[in-house]
C-alpha cells in the first residue's frame, strides 16, 4: 500500500510539470496554418533574424538572466489583484493563472523585435495558444550605451504596464468594454488575465543618430477579448482552483487548464477590433 501511494504521488508530480512546462517552437512552416492567423501569423515561414531594415549593430539581448525577475514582477502583480486587499477598486479573483515562462511565447517575442519596429501590431497564434497577446514597447536614450542596464530599462517598462490599474473599474474586470479610455489600460488589463498561464519575452538594442534604442515585447498565453471577463470573481482568492499556488497564495498554481489553445466563439480580440496600434 505504500508503495501504491509513492506511485500515485510521482504520477500525480510529473503530471504537474508536464503541464507547466512551456511549449517549445513547432517548425516554421505549421504556423502558417493556424485557424486564427493562417499565413499573416508573424511566425509564418520566419526564421526569426533580425530584419534587413534594421540599423547596423541591432542586437538580440540574451534574456535568461532576466526571466526570474520579469516572473517575480509579473506574479507579484497578479497576486495583489488577486487577492483583493491592494487595490480597493477591483474584487478578488477565483482563478488567476500563475505565469510561467513558454520558450514558444519568447520566439514569438523575438520575432517581434527582430522587425526593429514595433508598429503595427502582428497576427500571432500557435497550436498551443490560440490567441496570443503581445505588450512591445520601445525606450530611447541619449548619452552613453551603458548609462541605462537592459536590468534597469525592462524593469522600468514593465512595471509602466500595469500602472494603469487604478483606472479600471470593477465591472470592467467582468465585461472588458469596447472602447478603453487610455492604451495602458490595454497593457494593464491583459497582465491580469486570469486565463494568461505562460510568457516569454525578448529584446533588442541599436544605436542611431546619438541615441540608443531598446525595444522589449512581451508574448502571453492569450489576448483580451471584447465583451469578455479578465477575470472572476470570488469572495476568497483562488477559490476555483484545481490548487492554490505556494508562493503566490492568491494565484492557481502552475499546470492550470486554461484550454488556450482553443478558439472562443463568437469573440475577437480587443486589438484587432478596435484596429488601433498599442
Amino acid at each position: 500500500m505504500k508503495c501504491f501511494n509513492i506511485i500515485i504521488l510521482l504520477l500525480s508530480v510529473y503530471c504537474q510539470l508536464s503541464s507547466s512546462v512551456p511549449a517549445l517552437p513547432v517548425p516554421t512552416g505549421r504556423y502558417c496554418t493556424t485557424a486564427y492567423c493562417r499565413q499573416r501569423n508573424l511566425a509564418c515561414n520566419n526564421k526569426g533574424n533580425i530584419t534587413s531594415g534594421c540599423y547596423s549593430g541591432a542586437k538580440f539581448v540574451l534574456m535568461g538572466k532576466y526571466r526570474q525577475t520579469i516572473s517575480k514582477a509579473f506574479n507579484t502583480f497578479r497576486n495583489k489583484v488577486a487577492s483583493g486587499d491592494d487595490y480597493k477598486n477591483l474584487q478578488s479573483a477565483a482563478r488567476m493563472a500563475t505565469m510561467v515562462w513558454s520558450e514558444e511565447l519568447e520566439h514569438f517575442a523575438k520575432l517581434d523585435v527582430a522587425r526593429c519596429h514595433l508598429s503595427p501590431k502582428m497576427c500571432m497564434s500557435s497550436p498551443n495558444f490560440y490567441y496570443i497577446g503581445v505588450i512591445s514597447e520601445q525606450f530611447s536614450y541619449g548619452g552613453y550605451a551603458v548609462d541605462r542596464s537592459n536590468f534597469v530599462i525592462i524593469k522600468s517598462l514593465i512595471e509602466s504596464w500595469g500602472k494603469e490599474v487604478l483606472s479600471i473599474r470593477r465591472l470592467d474586470t467582468l465585461h472588458l468594454p469596447y472602447d478603453l479610455a487610455r492604451r495602458n489600460i490595454y497593457k494593464t488589463t491583459l497582465l491580469l488575465n486570469e486565463r494568461n498561464s505562460h510568457f516569454g519575452c525578448a529584446a533588442l538594442r541599436y544605436s542611431h543618430e546619438l541615441y540608443h534604442h531598446f525595444l522589449l515585447s512581451c508574448a502571453f498565453a492569450t489576448d483580451n477579448l471584447v465583451n469578455e471577463r479578465i477575470y472572476q470573481w470570488s469572495a476568497r482568492p483562488a477559490a476555483r482552483c484545481r490548487r492554490p499556488d505556494r508562493l503566490y497564495k492568491s494565484l492557481c498554481a502552475p499546470g492550470e487548464n486554461y484550454n488556450n489553445h482553443k478558439m472562443v466563439k463568437g469573440h475577437r480580440t480587443f486589438l484587432r477590433s478596435l484596429q488601433e496600434d498599442f
